[in-house]
C-alpha cells in the first residue's frame, strides 16, 4: 500500500511528483538499509509505465475520495517521467555510494521508460553517464530488448538513436565480456546469438552458443590471472548460477596447473558471506578438470571434506563428477564430520546421481544419512528418485534398497509430517509391502500409524494414503490392526473419519474378504467393522447413496440389531458439508430407501426410526438458522 503512493495512478494521493521524490530522497539518505530498500521500492513505482493496480478500496468512511492525481495529458505523463530520471541522474552525477542499484534500477526499467514514457533522449543521457563508468551489462541487455521488440514500430530519429546507446554499451574487453555473457541470468538469451528460424533446438540453440561463449571466456581468462582476481568476487556470490558452471568448465580446461587454480578458486569462495556464495564455479571447474586429471580431482575432494569452507557444500562438490566407490566412501566420511547439513545431500535426488553407486554401498549411506538432524526426509527422497529410475527402466530393485525403504519407515517418525514427505513415503510404502517380510513390515508399519494417531501427531486425512495402501497390500493385517486394536482408545472408532482424498481405505476390500473375516468372529468383529464403516456415500454436487460395503454388512450380520445400533451413532455426524447440515441430512434421508425397502422386517423398521431422527435434525438445523438471522436483523 506504500508503494502504491508512489504510481502514476491510482495512488490515492495528490502530492505532486517533487512531494514524493523528496520523500523518496529521504529514504535513501537514511543510514539503514531498511529505509533505503523502502525507499528504491518506492523509486522503482514511480519508473513503472505499464502494470497498475491497488490494494486500497479509496473509501474513507462517509467522506468523498477520488483515485488520487493523475495525468491529463501526454505532456504531464512525460513531465513525471522526466522528473523522475532527472532526479535519479541527479543522484548519480553526485557520486552517490547506492550507484550500482539506480544503474539496475534503470536497466529494469529502460523498455517501458524508452517505448511507452518516450524517454529517449533522458536515457541517452544517463546511459552515457553510467557507460564513463564502466561497463553496464543488464542496461546493453536491455537495450537489445528495446531493439528486438520495438524496432519495427519506432521512429527512425529514435532507432538510430537506440542503436547508437547499444553499440556504446556493447562489451568490448574481456573483463566486460565475462560480466556481460557469465553472469547474466540463467534464463537470459541474447537477441545476437538466438537461434535461427528452422533449428531443431528451437529457443534452446542461443542459450547453447551463450554455454560455448562462457567457456570460452573462461578459457581466456584462465590465462589472464589478473582479470581473474578482479572477477572471482563477482562470480562466487549471488544467487542465480548464470552461466558460471560453462566458465568454470573452461578455466579447467586451460589451466596450466590445476592445483593453483583450484586453490585460487576455494580462497575466493571462502572469503564471501555464507550466507550469499555461490558454487557454481566450482562445480564446472570439476567437471572440466576430471578430463585432464582425475587424480587431481580425487585430491580435491578428499581434502574438501573437511575443509573449513568447503565441507559444509562437500556433496554438492561431489555430485559434480561421477560418484565411484571412492566417491561414496568421501560422502560416508563427509557425514562423520557433521561439516556439510543434511539437506546438501539431497542433490544426490537428481540427475540419477546414484546410479554408478553399488545398492549395499547406498544402503549404507541412506542410513548413515538419516540419523543426522533433518537426514530422514533427505534420506527418503533419494530413495523414492532411485525406485522411479529403476520403474521407469522397467528394472527390478534391487533387495539391499527394498531392505532399506524396509528400515527408513520404520524409523521414521510420523510427527508433524509433510505433505511432501507423505507423497514420497506413499509411493515407497508398496514397494516395502511387496517384499518377501511384507506381512510383518505391514504389522509393524500399522503400529506405528495407530500410535501416531492415537498421540495426534498425525491426522487420518494426512495418513490416508498411507493407510490405503496397506489395506490394498494386507488387509487383513489391516484389519486386525485397525478395527480389533490391542488398546481399545486406538483403531476403529475413528475409521469413519478417515475418508479423504483416497476414500475409504474398506473402499479398497473386496466384500467378500470382508464378510469372511468378519464371520471369523461374528460377535466382536461385525460390531467393530459398523463402528468403523461409514453408511453414507457422499459427494459435493452427487446424490447421496447408502454405503454398499454397509448395507453388506446389514445383510450378513448373525445380530442385525447390534450392527444397526452401532451403525445409527453415526447418523448426524458430519465430517465436513459445504452446503448447510439440514441439506445434508435431507440427502441422507432419501438415501435410506434401500433399508427401507428391506425385506427384513426389522431393517426396515428401524430405517423409518433414522429417517424420523433425520428430519429432527434438519428442522434443528433450519430452526437454528431462522433464530441466528432474526438476530442479524
Amino acid at each position: 500500500m506504500f508503494n502504491s503512493l508512489f504510481q502514476i495512478i491510482l495512488s490515492g494521493t495528490h502530492a505532486s511528483v517533487q512531494q514524493r521524490l523528496q520523500c523518496i530522497d529521504a529514504l535513501l539518505c537514511a543510514t539503514d538499509n531498511r529505509s533505503q530498500e523502502v525507499g528504491f521500492e518506492a523509486l522503482k513505482q514511480m519508473l513503472e509505465t505499464v502494470h497498475f493496480s491497488s490494494h486500497r478500496s479509496f473509501e474513507f468512511g462517509a467522506r468523498s475520495r477520488d483515485y488520487g492525481w493523475e495525468p491529463k495529458s501526454n505532456e504531464e505523463c512525460a513531465d513525471w517521467y522526466r522528473k523522475v530520471l532527472n532526479f535519479i541522474r541527479d543522484k548519480i552525477v553526485a557520486g552517490s555510494g547506492l550507484f550500482n542499484r539506480f544503474a539496475a534500477l534503470i536497466a529494469t526499467n529502460f523498455r517501458g521508460l524508452w517505448t511507452n514514457a518516450k524517454m529517449c533522449k533522458e536515457l541517452e543521457v544517463i546511459a552515457r553517464i553510467i557507460a564513463e563508468r564502466g561497463s553496464w551489462p543488464d542496461g546493453w541487455r536491455n537495450v537489445l530488448d528495446v531493439i528486438k521488440f520495438d524496432a519495427a514500430r519506432m521512429a527512425p530519429h529514435d532507432l538510430e538513436l537506440i542503436k547508437k546507446i547499444e553499440e556504446l554499451l556493447r562489451p568490448t574487453s574481456l573483463l566486460d565480456m565475462a560480466k556481460t555473457y557469465v553472469l547474466a541470468p540463467q534464463w537470459y538469451t541474447f537477441d545476437i546469438v538466438e537461434g535461427k528460424e528452422g533449428d531443431e533446438d528451437g529457443p534452446l540453440a542461443g542459450s547453447r552458443i551463450i554455454d560455448a561463449k562462457a567457456e570460452e571466456i573462461g578459457q581466456q581468462i584462465a590465462v589472464e590471472p589478473a582479470i581473474l582476481v578482479g572477477l572471482l568476487p563477482s562470480l562466487m556470490q549471488g544467487e542465480d548460477p548464470g552461466r558460471r558452471w560453462h566458465f568454470g568448465v573452461g578455466l579447467a580446461k586451460a589451466a596450466s596447473d590445476l592445483e593453483d587454480m583450484w586453490q585460487s578458486l576455494k580462497m575466493a569462495f571462502a572469503s564471501v558471506p555464507e550466507n550469499d556464495q555461490n558454487i557454481f564455479v566450482l562445480k564446472g571447474f570439476l567437471y572440466g578438470a576430471v578430463c585432464k586429471s582425475v587424480g587431481g580431482v580425487a585430491t580435491f575432494l578428499d581434502s574438501a571434506i573437511t575443509d573449513s569452507a568447503l565441507g559444509r557444500i562437500f556433496p554438492l562438490l561431489q555430485c559434480s563428477v561421477e560418484i565411484d566407490a571412492r566417491g561414496v566412501q568421501r560422502l560416508l566420511d563427509s557425514l562423520r564430520t557433521g561439516l556439510a547439513p543434511a539437506g546438501m545431500y539431497r542433490q544426490l535426488a537428481f540427475g540419477r546421481r546414484t546410479d554408478p553407486i553399488n545398492p549395499a554401498m547406498l544402503k549404507r549411506f541412506l542410513l548413515d544419512l538419516s540419523a543426522l538432524p533433518n537426514g530422514m526426509s533427505v534420506a527418503i527422497e533419494v530413495l523414492y528418485m532411485k525406485f522411479h529410475s529403476l520403474q521407469g527402466a522397467k528394472a527390478s530393485i534391487p533387495q539391499d534398497l527394498v531392505g532399506c525403504a524396509c528400515e527408513l519407515l520404520l524409523r521414521y517418525e510420523f510427527d508433524n509430517i509433510s505433505n511432501v514427505d507423505m507423497s514420497y513415503i506413499g509411493n515407497v510404502l508398496p514397494v516395502c509391502l511387496e517384499n518377501s517380510d511384507g506381512e510383518m513390515f505391514a504389522q509393524c508399519m500399522c503400529a506405528k500409524l495407530l500410535d501416531a494417531l492415537s498421540d495426534y501427531k498425525i491426522s487420518f486425512y494426512t495418513c490416508s494414503g498411507l493407510i490405503v495402501e496397506i489395506f490394498k497390500a494386507a488387509p487383513t493385517i489391516a484389519l486386525n490392526a485397525f478395527f480389533l486394536p490391542k488398546d481399545t482408545k486406538k483403531g476403529g472408532q475413528t475409521l469413519p473419519f478417515l475418508s479423504g482424498r483416497n476414500g475409504h481405505p474398506l473402499d479398497y476390500v473386496e466384500s467378500g474378504l470382508l464378510i469372511e473375516w468378519a464371520n471369523e468372529d461374528a460377535q466382536s468383529r461385525f460390531p467393530a467393522l459398523a463402528r468403523g464403516t461409514p453408511i453414507f456415500v457422499e459427494g459435493d454436487d452427487t446424490d447421496t447413496t447408502f454405503s454398499p460395503t454397509a448395507l453388506a454388512l446389514i445383510d450378513t450380520a448373525p445380530d442385525k440389531n447390534i450392527v444397526l445400533d452401532e451403525m445409527m451413532k453415526q447418523l448426524g455426524t458430519v465430517v465436513c458439508a459445504w452446503s448447510s447440515l439440514s441439506a445434508v441430512y435431507d440427502k441422507r434421508r432419501s438415501a435410506l430407501d434401500p433399508l427401507k425397502r428391506h425385506t427384513d422386517k426389522t431393517v426396515a423398521r428401524r430405517a423409518l426410526d433414522w429417517d424420523r431422527r433425520l428430519a429432527e435434525l434438519a428442522e434443528r438445523d433450519r430452526a437454528f438458522k431462522r433464530d441466528e438471522d432474526e438476530r442479524f436483523e
